[in-house]
């Protein structure tokens, strides 16, 4: 008999030494994770770069004297590092625009909360099909992307007196009146609460939502084209579908352009070039190698530094990475107490 020997209860004879045996054998299934930067990941990066960025067009801007071209070496080169990680943050935001527009439309997979076993042991975040989320049933009313446009949209408007804030500093310092937005609106020079030279960047993604709506509505109700079925709904044949793509595409880069959607200084038109990104990630995204090298280079363009963007946004996995399914909202909230905060720094004693 083995030493600490009991009965089972099936009234055969165990010992503890045999039990923990079986029980250090056992395997338990592992967490399967995949490797990249999900959802939650990307916005993190996004984040940080984004307020590293907007520290240098504020309480840095500040901090210069009058006459710009008597400040020291040392703190222009800390404004220059602090705008390309600005810079290197509208990709990224571009792609998480384009990642969640996919996943509220059922274009791309979503994560399901983690199964556990009998053990309690986490098995994985299982993957719900596309197909599920596409509505693909007969009678099932598509989704197209509505919530995501009317929550950047509020977010707009509630960044717009901050990011006014936080970007008045450098634009006072970088000459940015006289442009078209002068001549339409008169006197543009910066002021700290009401700024017309300049509107937040939020708008910029606002109106690449609405683009891709109106994108999939036209692509739902035109004709089919080679290698589709059957549609029901047919309004458009391809010459005007292909018209009315051109004439969205060519009044958003209007309304982008001629209103400063995010611009910094002379130099940066932040909304447009997240404009930018936003329709080449959605229209190359079954071309993921063709896409990165294309944004990298268009990224190059502009400083280089939005091409370290592009290379951050390589290593996404499709995950949303969240735990909660409130949490991405947390940004919403983050990112305008972050600029109010900044903006009232730099403006410190001045309103």
């Amino acid at each position: 008999m083995a030493l600490f020997s009991y009965s089972n209860p099936d009234g055969e004879e165990s010992s503890y030494e045999a039990d923990l045996g079986n029980a250090s054998t056992r395997k338990k299934p592992r967490r399967r994770r995949r490797r990249g930067l999900s959802e939650r990941g990307l916005a993190l990066f996004a984040g940080v770069f984004l307020v590293i960025g907007l520290y240098g067009t504020s309480v840095l801007s500040a901090s210069l004297p009058a006459n710009s071209s008597e400040a020291d070496f040392g703190s222009l080169s800390a404004i220059i590092v602090c705008l390309a990680c600005l810079l290197v943050s509208l990709p990224i935001y571009a792609w998480l625009l384009v990642s969640r527009f996919r996943m509220e439309v059922g274009e791309l997979e979503t994560s399901v909360p983690a199964r556990r076993d009998e053990d309690g042991a986490e098995e994985g975040r299982a993957k719900r099909p596309a197909a599920a989320n596409a509505n693909t049933d007969a009678g099932a009313k598509p989704r197209h992307g509505w919530r995501l446009f009317w929550s950047l949209l509020i977010l707009a408007v509630v960044c717009e007196v901050p990011w006014d804030l936080v970007t008045w500093r450098y634009q006072e310092h970088s000459g940015s009146n006289g442009t078209l937005v002068g001549a339409l609106y008169g006197s543009t020079a910066p002021k700290p609460w009401f700024n017309l030279y300049t509107q937040n960047p939020v708008w910029a993604l606002a109106l690449c939502a609405l683009v891709l709506i109106c994108l999939r509505w036209i692509r739902r109700h035109q004709a089919p084209v080679e290698g589709e079925g059957p549609k029901a709904d047919v309004w458009l044949s391809a010459g005007t579908a292909g018209l009315l793509r051109i004439l969205l595409l060519f009044a958003s880069f209007l309304w982008v352009w001629m209103l400063n959607i995010g611009q910094v200084g002379t130099l940066f038109p932040t909304g447009l070039m997240m404009f930018v990104f936003v329709l080449l990630f959605y229209g190359l995204r079954y071309h993921e190698n063709t896409m990165t090298m294309l944004a990298a280079a268009i990224g190059a363009l502009e400083a280089l530094a939005p091409a370290v963007g592009v290379l951050i946004v390589h290593f996404h996995n499709d995950e949303d990475g969240y735990a909660h399914s409130w949490g991405r909202y947390v940004w919403y909230v983050a990112i305008p107490l972050v600029m109010l905060g900044l903006g009232l720094s730099a403006c410190q004693g001045l309103l």
